[in-house]
């Protein structure tokens, strides 16, 4: 099929969020004013047809393949089945893996070529974690199924077009939120940075000493915060040469990135 249009992956996000619903429009937009692209939700298809319904959207939700002909203007479902039934709000742990699933199919059919980009749905990383499945969010995740070592989470706003340059912005902070961060003295050379919910291993910050035993962390004071703001803890270590105060920025946790 030489003449079949780009394909769009959507993943369908967190079963009892708001998710399902934003596909069903996006298939009735299709439906009228379709877009020049396959569009491909994964997800439940059960739950696609039950919730388009709820909010009196019919859609035929035919089912997606690389060698199935695409229906006109008909989003197809690439069905990735739930484990348990969803009540509208009703966070279920037990529905976790199958939403990470549909993240991981999408991200490895990007990476051979068979679909060319991929929108998420909103996702609920506390249940993610509840299920004991690791997540920060989709930004990490997709580096690390892509072998990424460095990424960023890019913004684009504005009109598009002939003439235009829509606002692109770079964030220089990820998903991790300072109060699950935790600093191990590894002994090379580094100070370990672990994210204490997931307990994995999010980075290193290096050392011209060693330290050694534990790390004291407290917060910066209005004086440290008068001669750089940007200090969002101090350190406390123990060297050979005696205790060592190491100022640490937001961009040292943001910026860290395992080897």
């Amino acid at each position: 099929m030489a003449n079949r249009p780009p394909v769009i992956a959507i993943t369908a996000g967190e079963p009892a969020g708001i998710g399902p619903e934003l596909c069903a429009r996006v298939a009735q937009r299709h439906r009228t004013q379709p877009w020049h692209a396959e569009l491909v939700v994964l997800g439940d298809r059960d739950l696609l047809r039950e919730r388009a319904l709820r909010i009196g959207i019919e859609a035929a939700w035919p089912p997606y393949g690389e060698d199935v002909e695409p229906e006109y203007a008909a989003v197809s479902v690439w069905h990735h089945p739930l484990a348990a039934p969803v009540t509208p709000g009703v966070l279920n742990p037990v529905n976790a893996p199958a939403v990470v699933a549909t993240l991981e199919s999408a991200t490895q059919a990007c990476l051979s070529g068979s679909i060319g980009a991929i929108v998420t749905g909103p996702v609920q990383k506390s249940v993610i974690n509840d299920a004991r499945i690791p997540f920060t969010g989709h930004t990490e995740f997709f580096a690390m199924l892509s072998g990424t070592k460095r990424v960023v989470m890019l913004l684009v706003g504005g009109e598009i077009g002939v003439g235009k340059r829509p606002l692109r912005v770079a964030l220089a902070t990820t998903h991790l939120p300072l109060a699950r961060v935790a600093f191990v003295a590894s002994g090379d050379f580094s100070i370990q940075i672990v994210d204490s919910y997931s307990y994995r291993l999010r980075g290193r910050i290096p050392l011209r000493t060693n330290l050694y035993g534990p790390l004291r962390a407290t917060l910066p004071t209005p004086s440290d915060l008068a001669v750089d703001p940007t200090i969002v803890v101090k350190l406390f270590g123990l060297t050979p040469e005696g205790i060592v105060v190491i100022d640490v920025r937001r961009g040292d946790i943001d910026n860290a990135r395992t080897p």
